[in-house]
């Protein structure tokens, strides 16, 4: 894997460690154990993957509505 690869996984990584840690703030949870904490980043990795292929639907959409309505006609 090359080290710009390594990079992006990384920074995904921590941006949703960062999400988890806001999110507990945020509830006024100061500490939880490593096993919880790890099952709620899988949950937003989860939603993740959810989210970008409904990003990705709705640009496919935008697109296709962009050419039919503008370019098209």
């Amino acid at each position: 894997m090359s080290e710009e690869v390594e990079a992006i996984k990384n920074a995904i990584d921590l941006n949703r460690q960062s999400l988890v840690e806001t999110m507990l703030g945020h509830l006024g949870v100061d500490e939880i154990d490593e096993q919880t904490f790890q099952e709620l980043k899988l949950m937003v990795e989860y939603a993740d993957h959810e989210r970008l292929k409904y990003l990705k639907a709705l640009e496919t959409q935008e697109v296709v509505e962009y050419f039919l309505k503008d370019k098209l006609v």
